[in-house]
Order: C-alpha cells, then structure tokens, then sequence
C-alpha cells in the first residue's frame, strides 16, 4: 500500500514539477536506503533544491488536497489551506506564514499541528489575551507559544525535546516583534531519567532557568 501511494504521489507531482519522474525517482531511492542527498526540482523557470523530507511534504500535502495554490516565481510558494503560506528558495531555505503573520522554520513539517493551530483554531481562548498567563507544557517548536503571545497572552513555554527546544527558539527569533529580551544561560533540570529545559516565552522573552528560579520570578512559592 505504501509503494502504491508513492506512486500516485509522484506521478501528482507532474503538475508541480517539470522534472517530476527523476525526482519522485530520487525521493524513492532516498526513502529506502539507496541514496542520499537532495531531490532538485524543476518549477518555473528555475531550479530549487529540497530536502527529502521538504519534497515529500509538499507532494503529499498536494496529492491529499491540502494545497490550494502553487507557484514558482523566484521564490516556489504553495498555499495549505487556503491560509498558510509556505515559501522556499531556490536554496531550499523554507518558511511557513501563518494567516496572523507568525513566521516558522520549515524544518518541523506537520500538516496536522499547522491545521489544528491556524486552520481550526482549536486552541482558541479569545483575540485579546493581555490579562493571561499561559502556560505551554509540550510547546513543540514554539507554534502555540507563538499564537497565544501574538493576541497577547504572557507565556511560559515547557519543551522537554533538546532539538524541538532549539527549534522553538529559532522560530521565536522569527518574530522580533514578540521578543522582550535576550537568551540566558539554564541549567538543566533533571527529573527522573530525563533532561528537561524551560524556556520563559514573555511575548515572546525567552530565558533559560531551573524550575525553582521560574516558579519564583512568577511569585509561586516551591516546595521539595
């Protein structure tokens, strides 16, 4: 069934690309093992360079439905759902654009979490949050950070995945118009087996701090 969907993906991407067959071709060996490298595609008058995992969004995201406009001038643009733009360059540089405004990495795809954030608003708690402390456990790579502190809300952002952490504040430094201040130094807190990081999000002020230190800047008295 995999090898079937493949299939009916690349052969979708004729309407993407120019060079479609010789890059679903490549994307294939790549997936299982045989090469390595980029997938170079052609669109428009130019050639872009993708990352396997950044071709295969995009194909799948197309032949599934979700893209709504595509187009290759200088920069390739597609659009996923009517409302959030994704741009690459021709280097494979990628960014996402959210209908609010907020600028992501590309480098965290997921279809899924786009939509519930931007397309459903199913973490919707009202347009003006400036009264709320939002507390993010699980932040991923900033996305919901980002959307509570764009209406407002003062943010705590909680992410326990050292590269998802780093992520997050790659994607925070997108967006200067939300940054308050810069990084500081935080020791790691352990908790059982596993090494967590906090990162503060004050719309969006990012400083690294054990637990005991965060839980005091707040006024919250901690108890061992």
């Amino acid at each position: 069934m995999g090898l079937i969907r493949d299939l009916k993906v690349a052969l979708a991407s004729r309407r993407l690309f120019r060079n479609w067959l010789s890059a679903g071709f490549k994307y294939l060996l790549i997936k299982h093992g045989l090469s390595g490298g980029f997938i170079t595609v052609e669109c428009g008058d130019s050639e872009y360079r993708l990352s396997p995992k950044l071709y295969s969004f995009i194909v799948n995201a197309y032949y599934d439905g979700y893209v709504s406009g595509f187009g290759c001038n200088g920069l390739m643009e597609a659009v996923l759902g009517d409302a959030i733009r994704l741009t690459v360059n021709r280097s494979g540089d990628a960014l996402l654009i959210t209908p609010d405004g907020t600028r992501l990495y590309a480098d965290h795809l997921d279809l899924i979490v786009l939509s519930e954030t931007w397309l459903f608003d199913v973490h919707f708690l009202g347009f003006d949050l400036s009264d709320w402390l939002v507390v993010d456990v699980g932040a991923y790579v900033g996305d919901t950070p980002l959307y509570f502190a764009k209406r407002g809300a003062f943010v705590i952002a909680v992410k326990p995945v050292p590269s998802h952490f780093e992520a997050m504040l790659r994607n925070i430094e997108l967006n200067p118009g939300l940054s308050l201040g810069s990084y500081q130094s935080m020791p790691r807190l352990r908790i059982g087996m596993a090494t967590w990081r906090l990162g503060w999000v004050v719309r969006l002020m990012v400083r690294r701090q054990c637990l005991r230190a965060a839980l005091g800047g707040l006024g919250l008295n901690h108890s061992p």
